[in-house]
Order: C-alpha cells, then structure tokens, then sequence
C-alpha cells in the first residue's frame, strides 16, 4: 500500500468517525426535554405550587388543556400529575383514625417538600425527578 492510499483511508476513517459522532449528537439533542419559555416555566411552577393545596387538578387541567408545550414541559407535567396521584391514594388510605391522622401529617408535609422543590427546579430550567414516579399516567 502507498503512502497516498494509507492516507485516503485515514481521511476517510475520519470523515465516517465525524458524522458518526454529529449523528449521536443529533439523536442526543432530539432525546432531550427542550426548555420552556418564561411563560411556560411559571405556568409549571404554578402547577407545581398548586398542587400542595388542590392536588392533581392543576397539573391535570395544564396538562390537557395546553397541547402546545415543550416537551420538557409534558414530561414534568407528568411526572408531577403521576406523583400528586400517588399522594391522593395516600391521604385516602389515611383516614384510618389515629394511624392515618399522623401518617397523613407526613404525606402532607412530604408532599409540601417535593412541590416546593419541583417548583425550585423548574424555575431554574432543571428538569426534577419526583421520589415516587409509578407512572400511572403515560
């Protein structure tokens, strides 16, 4: 083999490794939550925040209601309707007297917890996992 055909070979390895590595990057770009906009990013903070008082009907409501959000903004709608799902299954399993009275006081404020952080993450265009995510919702 010459020196100019151990060349072209070289050239060509390289030119298949580069679109090999702009290929990841794209399948990696589109694989990612694309961030919302101001307006998007308080609209899920108020779902976030709303839900230590009314549970899943704000998350539920955005969700259904506004077909236009990133996905970033679906997936954390999600994960925060899935979540406040689970903590409403816990409060009405709590009304046991006495053991579901305290236990209620801790799912309360776990929950109050998690919202102020989901809300915390959000508005700082973090995308935040919920402790408990069942899925429940797809």
């Amino acid at each position: 083999m010459s020196n100019e055909e151990v060349n072209n070979q070289d050239v060509n390895q390289q030119e298949t490794a580069s679109e090999v590595v702009q290929e990841v990057n794209h399948i990696e770009e589109h694989e990612r939550p694309a961030m919302p906009d101001d307006d998007e990013r308080r609209l899920l903070a108020i779902a976030a925040l709303l839900s230590i008082v009314v549970s899943v009907i704000p998350s539920a409501v955005i969700f259904y209601t506004n077909k236009n959000l990133s996905k970033f903004g679906q997936e954390f709608l999600l994960r925060t309707l899935n979540f406040q799902i689970l903590i409403l299954i816990a409060v009405v399993v709590n009304i046991i007297p006495l053991v579901g009275q305290l236990l209620y006081l801790g799912v309360w404020v776990f929950n109050l917890v998690v919202c102020l952080q989901a809300t915390s993450a959000v508005n700082n265009n973090k995308e935040f996992k919920y402790p408990f995510d069942l899925k429940l919702i797809a």
